[in-house]
């Protein structure tokens, strides 16, 4: 990724061209206008969702004016999964926003809710902070294991002990009642959980005028239907030009971010047992997990009767996306890049090159109380990452008496130049003398290590309120040794601030953006 930021030649093969570059994107959007006229653009309105009036209004002028959108999408988590869904959508808003004034076109930023996703110890939880600063597991539990799209698995009544958890976690935060509300309102018994997360994200969105869609909605599933049926027919043609790509990219240096699956088309079936990648069998096609034979006939009706039954897999999905929307740009995180490279000639087997993949925007919450108690301590923020007993022992260290360091630093420094001065004083020496002088030294200062360990679990015992302050710092800012960004969830920092956060932190992206974007 940071060789794509960077523009270095080896990546920017794979891609479309610099992204932050805006003649760029003004080429990809005049690209996108002798595709998209009217009719396609109606087609596309009718499977997006505003998620405000003005998002409404702003739909109505694209179908009528043309325009693009950007993009970004991920899966259905619960209460939005970690921060790094939200600084993706915000990215999204501000490009959009900044090419809209950059170009005079209509820009609209569009999510994408993966609806059609089936892992679900990736989306079951979520990771908070609560008023103690420890950090906490909420888990939606099912006793369905079968690999459901989420558009098809339900929330159930054991939703009201994570809102019972939740409750616990924000209770002390100013805007807790009002976030708490939304999610009550999203996450009912007998939604989908597809449904639940979309709701989510519009709630929170929309202020910034959001326009959202689902993998599984009918209009989309409609559109997409020809791509589906040339994945189908072109199945060996595309794995062979994927296999391609992956050798260039590790002639390249560069390894593949998803595993080639041989003889399967980039499509699911949903059948009772699950969402099941389809594989080549004589006449058609069959299942894994069903055992199932399905005719090459019974699959075209299927396109035709029942497209909901279909899906793209991750290497079809954003070809999905672009031929139903005007896609100028994808907003994508580090693995997102790495296979939307991977992908980029698998577009012109559908008639169509790729979108430019824009990197998105990584932003780390401080809250002000962390950084003064960081600050005393003498640490920077980066200091987080390294290992907690790293940490411990250096907040240690800091906190032990100046004239016991002094007395240590001077007692391994006696040593060094006793046993120096020691062999200096031999006539010549041989190796042996040495070696054994070596490691009279090496025992001695071993014990003075082991001497300062003790005195330091000393120092760490009576400066607890210190090493408890590091534990919630790293909480926050680096839970589970992972970015922030990785683990946490927004909802504590917006039941902490309130909607200013994501304004104030969007006016942040914004004013970088325009700087960079030329």
């Amino acid at each position: 990724m940071r060789q794509y930021i960077e523009g270095h030649h080896a990546a920017m093969q794979f891609f479309r061209g610099d992204p932050f570059c805006l003649a760029t994107h003004e080429a990809r959007i005049a690209e996108l206008s002798t595709r998209f006229g009217r009719s396609e653009r109606e087609a596309a309105a009718a499977a997006l969702r505003p998620s405000s009036p003005r998002a409404a209004e702003r739909l109505a002028r694209f179908v009528e004016e043309g325009g693009a959108v950007v993009t970004t999408g991920q899966q259905t988590a619960l209460f939005t999964g970690p921060l790094y869904t939200v600084h993706k959508i915000l990215g999204a808003i501000t490009l959009a926003d900044v090419l809209e004034k950059k170009l005079d076109k209509v820009v609209l930023p569009v999510f994408w809710s993966a609806s059609e996703d089936h892992d679900w110890a990736e989306v079951n939880h979520a990771w908070m902070i609560d008023g103690g600063g420890r950090l906490r597991r909420l888990e939606l539990p099912s006793d369905d294991l079968r690999p459901l799209p989420m558009s098809d698995r339900l929330v159930d009544a054991e939703i009201e002990l994570v809102f019972s958890d939740t409750r616990q976690t924000l209770q002390s935060k100013p805007y807790a009642g009002d976030y708490l509300t939304l999610l009550q309102s999203a996450y009912q018994p007998g939604k989908s959980v597809a449904a639940a997360f979309r709701e989510t994200i519009e709630g929170i969105f929309a202020p910034f005028d959001l326009l959202t869609t689902d993998a599984s909605d009918p209009a989309l599933k409609r559109t997409s239907a020809p791509i589906l049926r040339a994945a189908l027919e072109g199945a060996a043609e595309h794995e062979a030009v994927l296999q391609r790509t992956s050798r260039k990219l590790a002639e390249a240096g560069y390894h593949t971010q998803v595993n080639l699956v041989s003889g399967a088309a980039n499509v699911f079936l949903h059948t009772e047992a699950g969402r099941e990648r389809l594989h080549t069998a004589p006449g058609g096609w069959r299942t894994r997990l069903s055992r199932q034979q399905i005719s090459t006939c019974k699959i075209g009706r299927l396109l035709k009767e029942d497209p909901r039954r279909l899906s793209p897999n991750v290497f079809l999905r954003p070809i999905v996306e672009s031929s139903v929307f005007p896609v100028v740009a994808y907003v994508g995180g580090p693995g997102e890049i790495s296979y939307l490279g991977q992908i980029s000639e698998l577009f012109g087997c559908f008639g169509m090159s790729p979108p430019v993949v824009f990197p998105r925007p990584s932003v780390l919450f401080l809250p002000a109380d962390i950084r003064t108690s960081v600050a005393k301590l003498g640490l920077e923020i980066s200091d987080l990452s390294k290992p907690e007993s790293e940490l411990s022992t250096r907040i240690a260290r800091s906190f032990m008496a100046p004239p016991t360091r002094d007395a240590l630093a001077a007692l391994r420094s006696s040593i060094v130049d006793g046993h120096r001065a020691l062999l200096e004083s031999v006539p010549d020496p041989d190796p042996s003398l040495e070696r054994s002088v070596g490691a009279l030294r090496n025992r001695a200062l071993s014990d003075v290590a082991e001497l300062e360990r003790k005195l330091l679990r000393r120092t760490k015992h009576l400066q607890s309120e210190q090493l408890r302050e590091v534990a919630r710092a790293r909480a926050v800012l680096r839970p589970q040794s992972a970015p922030q960004e990785r683990v946490l969830n927004v909802f504590p920092f917006l039941a902490m601030y309130g909607p200013n956060l994501l304004r104030d932190t969007a006016a942040v992206m914004r004013d970088d953006l325009v700087g960079r974007l030329a």
